[in-house]
């Protein structure tokens, strides 16, 4: 029973995180006069807050002060996030600057390039109708990337 409600708040949580993605190109979009580095520093300092506020309800802010101690999970978080930061800034420049479709694209590029990257590193085979997705979603990208006209680099 427990199992059947957390797969439930799973997909609600899903669902939920797909439809503010929908949306969240929009308001970008919307503070499109805010200079994109000031739109990620916003992102940052506000998540900071909420990760704050719910670590701190759940009584975690020990785990979080543990986890910086430790030089080697720290080292791992600062890349993390400075990886995260240039994604970020990367989509939001781009959508300010009217590159919606290419920054959009490299959305759906990822998962076929981590596909790929376990087929090839990890040994994993697809199933039939795995291959099928993944063709289809790969026949997608080609059509939007041909339909641009030039090679998606912000999407890369």
């Amino acid at each position: 029973m427990n199992h059947d409600r957390n797969s439930r708040i799973g997909v609600a949580y899903g669902i939920a995180a797909y439809f503010a993605w929908g949306f969240i190109a929009l308001y970008f979009k919307a503070v499109a006069h805010v200079a994109p580095f000031e739109v990620l520093a916003h992102r940052i300092v506000w998540s900071l807050v909420l990760l704050l506020l719910v670590m701190g309800a759940r009584g975690r802010l020990g785990l979080i002060v543990k986890a910086l101690r430790n030089g080697k999970t720290a080292a791992t978080l600062t890349c993390t996030t400075l990886l995260i930061a240039v994604n970020w800034y990367v989509f939001i420049w781009a959508v300010s600057n009217g590159h919606l479709l290419q920054a959009s694209l490299g959305y759906f590029i990822n998962p076929l390039v981590n596909v790929l990257l376990g087929c090839i590193f990890l040994g994993e085979r697809l199933r039939r109708a795995q291959t099928i997705s993944v063709v289809l979603a790969a026949a997608a990208v080609t059509w939007l990337t041909l339909k641009m006209g030039q090679v998606p680099v912000i999407s890369l």
